[in-house]
């Protein structure tokens, strides 16, 4: 587990001094686990590292489910049809 931190920086871009404070945000990445107990522990570690000083933690896209592209597709996929008709 790694937890980067920043600092809030100036930016270049605006134009007016901001009315809201600064928004800390936390990110979980991880690989996928097959042992579903695994994934979850792996989950909760990266939230409550990600929640140090958060106020809101992002996680990737759906983390309790494997991403459906990471396999090879079981059926056969060629189905394509032609959008013109001949």
């Amino acid at each position: 587990m790694e937890l980067i931190t920043a600092r809030p920086t100036g930016s270049p871009a605006r134009a007016a001094t901001p009315h809201r404070g600064v928004l800390a945000v936390g990110l979980v990445q991880t690989r996928w686990h097959d042992d579903p107990a695994e994934h979850t522990a792996t989950l909760s570690k990266g939230i409550a590292a990600a929640s140090a000083g958060a106020e809101v933690v992002f996680l990737p896209e759906l983390p309790l489910s494997r991403y459906p592209a990471a396999t090879l597709p079981s059926r056969d996929l060629d189905r394509a049809q032609p959008l013109i008709p001949p």
